[in-house]
């Protein structure tokens, strides 16, 4: 039984948005068709996917118990899967915008001195969006 000259291309998209690939060979295939095949897989990889947007954005506005904004506090956004950590401080108005976050679950904590920390979970953050705190 002869073997047909084949060499197959996988790939998919994973739901964090990772693109994996990979080339299984016939052993009677040719080896410079195959070296094609995997080149062209490593092309498609580098090249952004343009319907799926990996980045987005958590904003918000930082006020004490009274209502009142608080200006100059620390606003640290940590992605839960791969702790990524992304600080800023609030502006004079109590806002921050932590933007271009890679997209996943977050934690904000929220700290300044003669505060108590506050820190919220499961703060979703989606490929081109904003999401708001509180």
């Amino acid at each position: 039984m002869q073997l047909s000259n084949r060499c197959y291309v996988f790939y998919s998209v994973r739901e964090d948005g990772i693109f994996q690939g990979g080339v299984v060979k016939n052993f009677s295939s040719s080896r410079t068709a195959c070296l094609a095949a995997t080149f062209s897989i490593f092309l498609l990889m580098s090249a952004p996917l343009g319907a799926q947007e990996t980045l987005g954005a958590i904003t918000g506005t930082v006020k004490d118990a009274s209502g009142a904004v608080v200006a100059d506090a620390a606003v640290k956004s940590r992605n839960l899967a791969t702790n990524l950590e992304v600080t800023q401080h609030t502006d004079s108005n109590g806002s921050f915008s932590a933007q271009n976050l890679p997209i996943g679950m977050y934690e904000v904590s929220v700290s300044k001195e003669g505060f108590s920390t506050e820190t919220h979970t499961r703060i979703l953050v989606s490929g081109n969006r904003t999401a708001r705190w509180p």
